[in-house]
């Protein structure tokens, strides 16, 4: 896909995001796969739109062109080592498509209640053992210090 993703979306390099988003509509309502369009027209349709669509994206594209949308070149590795492929990765997608659960906390919503009556008495000796041993250790601390 060496095309001009604005020839694509037929659209003026000057559009709004508005006008990007009708184009995009109208083009993809027209070339989807299930209503008889051609595939390959669908998916640089949505790749462009992908790109144009966010602030960031489309200003690297305006400056850089094409390639460096796709962050091959741009994250050091490009198009050699790692096999005869070479290793080309998307990162963003990883962000954009994340719904965030590797960075969440831990909850205790899903124990079920009959399981808080074996961990709860656990629990409140582990603390009260906890609190002894800071007792003595501060105890020991100050009367090791009282006694020099």
């Amino acid at each position: 896909m060496s095309t001009n993703y604005y020839t694509i979306l037929e659209i003026e390099k000057s559009a709004s995001q508005k006008e990007i988003k009708t184009a995009f509509r109208t083009l993809a309502h027209k070339h989807h796969p299930d209503k008889g369009g051609d595939e390959k027209k669908f998916k640089e349709i949505n790749t462009a739109y992908q790109t144009l669509s966010d602030k960031d994206k489309r200003a690297q594209y305006d400056r850089f062109g094409q390639s460096s949308t796709n962050f091959g070149s741009a994250n050091g590795f490009g198009n050699s080592g790692f096999g005869q492929g070479g290793f080309n990765m998307n990162y963003a997608d990883f962000v954009k498509n994340s719904n965030g659960a590797q960075f969440k906390t831990p909850t205790f919503g899903k124990i079920p209640g009959w399981a808080w009556i074996f961990l709860l008495p656990i629990i409140i000796v582990v603390a009260i053992a906890g609190l002894f041993f800071v007792f003595l250790w501060v105890s020991f601390s100050t009367l090791r210090t009282v006694k020099r």
